[in-house]
């Protein structure tokens, strides 16, 4: 993957690319590259080669890992180029000369760039649609600063406080407002949207909108199935380039394992055997736990799927390389921030080390995969419309009972100390009462389509961001061919019917998949979870958690922000007594507790 960076400022003192590049301290990279004009600096770091180029009056500066390349160099004049010498930065040079800011409109893949125009002295940054790149961005004191992480912005001294607002919302699960981070004043790029930057005005557009996809009406049920596999195939075969060595995340669901199947078909895979990687939790015979609906024991399945392909090199990790508390350590290493899913690190680090250390290049993820290909449809889509119209809906709730609903969150039992929460609540009131009562869909009719799109959160997940810190940390590229544009559009066109019968959800991707995958994978109605094992792991360290613990109370700011006590009284809970079925809240309360307690205070610390 590509680092990149760039500093607009009328005042320029020569030094900032290498205050940025020696703020990158969890990275490194062997090639670096950087431009400078009167007023800007910007810079390419990779392990690969720089995607930093001048063309004509232009600066372009990228991550681009393009899709569908021979359709668009097909549209652009390349007439005089060898076909190795196309590279993606060229493409999206001669991309922008064509068609301007309207260039995005016609570029499919991951990318993130960032083009400086010298004559008309703008900065114009885009990023993909809903790939794993990204890019933050701000502008403060005179000075236009964006990075692919957020350690430039605490070395120039731009990330000072704390978003107050996000910080909440992370841990309640409300959505944040778009592009805000962790750090007032500084913003993320939403996915499927460009900013410009010129004679000190910002501006933010969004120019992908998935909601507006219309409805495909087939012949028959065959025509919905055909569809889906030749774009699913599609996406697949243009991931795969020559020069790269392959890996799946596999599981014993049928995202990765549909995946896995078609890349085994793919004409553009020639490295075999397919490398396949797996998590599997140390503790068996628990499914009881996790409901009729669900499985632990993701091997078994996995196997399956691999056995059924054959020539599948099938790697297995345990979870055991790292503890819950070296996982979280780690992960705000490599994220700079608070995240979800605390009760996923230690496996999730274990096995992209894994990986990396198999000298794997890129990686196919399928984590899209609920939202399009295996969509298990709406058992009543017209009841779900309705109970939104019906007077007890959850948003007419909040409308008419608005101080109900936020007396209520003040006193919500999480690892957020209340008191505090109820100060934020009252200083930030007409903000938090927006963001939990918006709706940006609304005006969608299709609720099937509506459902999706709130999976996916298109217009302002930072799942891609989170996916570029972990590849660049592990130097690969993270790709997810169920996230491809083509693929999203075609499958929130088919009609809710086709995923859903009276017997079975995910109907098409389980129709699609007869004879590509075995049966007791392609029918298996449960879907796996990954987390159980968290109590286990967090009970072998319970004293150096408590101890942590007691630490940070230490804190007087820290206190302010967090309940510290309701995390000891978990930790008393389990060493009393340990319960499984106290999963969700070990994670959510005791490790995500942690989690924000150490981002805070190395964030006290820098300032």
């Amino acid at each position: 993957m590509n680092y990149i960076y760039g500093v607009y400022n009328s005042c320029l003192d020569g030094n900032e690319n290498q205050l940025i590049e020696s703020s990158i301290s969890n990275v490194s990279f062997s090639q670096k590259k950087h431009l400078k004009t009167e007023q800007i600096i910007t810079g390419n770091l990779s392990n690969r080669t720089p995607q930093l180029i001048e063309y004509k009056n232009w600066i372009i500066n990228c991550y681009a890992r393009l899709d569908y390349t021979d359709e668009i160099i097909a549209l652009l004049d390349f007439k005089n180029y060898n076909t190795k010498d196309i590279s993606n930065e060229l493409i999206i040079a001669k991309a922008y000369e064509k068609w301007g800011k309207d260039c995005v409109d016609f570029l499919i893949g991951e990318f993130v760039f960032a083009i400086w125009d010298k004559q008309e002295k703008e900065w114009f940054i885009a990023k993909d649609h809903l790939g794993s790149t990204g890019v933050y961005y701000t502008y403060q004191n005179n000075q236009f600063v964006f990075a692919s992480s957020l350690q430039p912005f605490v070395k120039l001294k731009l990330a000072n406080n704390v978003n107050e607002i996000y910080f909440v919302g992370i841990l309640a699960t409300w959505r944040p407002k778009d592009g805000e981070s962790i750090y007032k004043k500084i913003f993320h790029l939403p996915p499927g949207h460009f900013i410009t930057f010129k004679n000190n005005r910002l501006q933010k557009n969004r120019y992908w909108f998935p909601e507006n996809t219309s409805t495909l009406n087939l012949k028959n049920s065959n025509d919905y199935v055909e569809g889906l596999l030749d774009y699913y195939q599609k996406a697949i075969d243009t991931k795969l380039k020559p020069e790269d060595r392959y890996g799946i995340m596999l599981s014993g669901g049928l995202d990765s394992s549909s995946a896995l199947a078609l890349m085994a078909k793919s004409n553009n895979f020639n490295s075999f055997p397919i490398q396949a990687f797996t998590y599997q939790m140390p503790i068996q015979n628990k499914d009881h736990l996790v409901g009729k609906h669900n499985f632990i024991n993701e091997l078994f399945f996995a196997q399956q799927t691999t056995q059924y392909l054959g020539n599948i090199e099938h790697h297995v990790v345990n979870g055991e390389k790292y503890s819950v508390l070296e996982g979280i350590e780690k992960m705000l290493e490599i994220n700079q921030m608070p995240f979800h899913g605390v009760m996923n690190a230690f496996w999730i680090l274990e096995i992209n080390n894994y990986i990396q250390q198999h000298g794997i290049r890129a990686v196919i993820s399928a984590q899209g995969g609920n939202a399009t290909v295996s969509w298990a449809g709406l058992k009543d889509p017209e009841n779900v419309q309705n109970w939104f119209k019906g007077k007890t809906s959850f948003s007419r709730l909040i409308k008419r009972n608005g101080r109900i609903f936020l007396n209520w969150l003040q006193s919500y039992q999480s690892q957020f100390n209340p008191v505090i929460a109820k100060n934020i609540i009252q200083r930030n009131e007409t903000e938090i009462y927006e963001i939990l009562n918006s709706d940006d869909f609304k005006h969608i009719k299709n609720q099937s389509i509506k459902s999706r799109l709130n999976i996916l959160k298109p217009h302002y997940t930072t799942h891609g961001q989170i996916k570029q810190d972990m590849g660049m940390y592990f130097n690969f590229d993270i790709l997810d061919p169920t996230r491809d544009k083509k693929l999203i559009e075609f499958c929130l066109s088919v009609p809710n019917e086709q995923f859903r019968n009276k017997n079975q959800d995910r109907v098409l991707i389980r129709t699609a998949c007869k004879n590509l995958l075995p049966e007791t994978v392609r029918l298996n109605p449960k879907r796996g979870v990954q987390y159980y094992d968290v109590i286990r792991k967090t009970q072998q360290i319970l004293p150096e958690l408590e101890s942590l613990i007691n630490e940070l109370k230490t804190h007087k700011e820290i206190n302010e922000y967090l309940n510290l006590n309701s995390c000891s009284n978990i930790i008393k809970e389990l060493k009393n007594n340990p319960n499984y079925k106290e999963t969700n809240r070990c994670g959510k309360i005791l490790l995500a507790g942690i989690a924000f307690g150490l981002f805070l205070k190395k964030h006290l610390h820098h300032n």
